[in-house]
């Protein structure tokens, strides 16, 4: 599974994700720390990646179509954490993917629960 990681996250979450087999790239990997949330979602669709985030712009749906994409997780982090909840928070979502898959969705990982939007048909 390909992953970009937002600007928000270091090394850490990074060696979290590659060490579970992921295919990880981190937007500091690729020089692109402040390129807008279009520009960013838009190469993540080229490069077929899922962007895993704590930016909640990425929930506006009429903005960001996670349909579209190859999908969308934010992670939704309690108020005044420390980054090592974060983590934890990283290990949910990877045990998450090795049962289900994440194409084409966005998917909300709080502390203890993770949500999948679903699509008004």
């Amino acid at each position: 599974m390909k992953i970009k990681l937002d600007e928000n996250f270091g090394l850490s979450a990074r060696n979290i994700f590659a060490q579970n087999g992921f295919n990880v790239i981190t937007v500091r990997d690729e020089n692109l720390q402040g390129v807008s949330d279009e520009k960013l979602f838009n190469i993540c669709k080229e490069e077929q990646r899922i962007l895993v985030t704590l930016d909640l712009d990425f929930s506006d749906i009429k903005r960001f179509n996670h349909e579209e994409s190859s999908g969308i997780v934010i992670i939704r982090p309690p108020k005044g954490i420390r980054y090592n909840i974060i983590l934890e928070m990283i290990e949910q979502l990877i045990n998450y993917v090795k049962t289900e898959e994440i194409k084409n969705d966005l998917l909300i990982v709080e502390y203890g629960r993770l949500r999948k939007h679903q699509s008004e048909e």
